[in-house]
């Protein structure tokens, strides 16, 4: 299998499934850890993250799962750019939109992305939501929250410009009160954290 990408978390090999292209997320032992820990963790990981892609993919735009084993998910394998490489031109305002939709529906179905940035959002037919290593099944506020100010920084120099087009899309699904909720907690991580910056050590 050839290898198309992957972190700290995980390794991506590009591969087929049923004829189909599929991508096989594989969790590869830790030297580093204890190896029965190291099981333990990497078999979690993947049990869990496969319950949240098939949650997932009832409410939202995200890769079909294919097929699960203890350390391993054969996902689709969707066509596209990432979100990220489009912003480096000009526009990106439609997609940052729909990306704020696509969070929102996943945050109703109870469901927290946990690295949502423009590099886990591909765009191609339609935008969706991939990667989701660190996900969680939560309704929790600071939770939410987190999501949307990880996306928000992912936008870097773009973000005065973007980031309205993504809470107005994430508004749209939620709901105008439930979604100011959220969005004013991100403000108020933000602020937390210029305070304790500027506080004497």
């Amino acid at each position: 299998m050839k290898k198309a990408g992957g972190g700290a978390e995980a390794t991506l090999y590009e591969t087929t499934f049923e004829g189909k292209p599929a991508l096989a997320k594989k969790r590869l032992p830790k030297k580093y850890r204890h190896p029965v820990l190291d099981e333990r963790l990497r078999s979690r990981r993947t049990r869990q993250e496969a319950k949240i892609l098939r949650a997932a993919k009832q409410e939202a735009n995200v890769p079909e799962l294919y097929a699960e084993t203890r350390y391993e998910l054969i996902e689709s394998r969707v066509e596209g750019v990432l979100l990220r490489k489009r912003l480096e031109k000009k526009g990106g305002g439609n997609e940052c939109a729909e990306a704020g939709r696509q969070l929102a529906l996943l945050h109703c179905a109870g469901i927290v992305h946990g690295d949502y940035s423009t590099s886990n959002v591909l765009v191609g037919g339609k935008v969706t939501v991939i990667d989701f290593g660190l996900g969680s099944f939560s309704r929790e506020i600071e939770k939410r929250a987190e999501d949307v100010l990880l996306f928000r920084k992912s936008l870097e120099a773009r973000e005065d410009e973007l980031f309205p087009r993504f809470a107005e899309g994430y508004a749209a699904v939620l709901g105008g009160k439930e979604a100011q909720g959220v969005l004013e907690r991100a403000d108020a991580i933000i602020s937390r954290a210029r305070y304790a910056h500027r506080q004497p050590e």
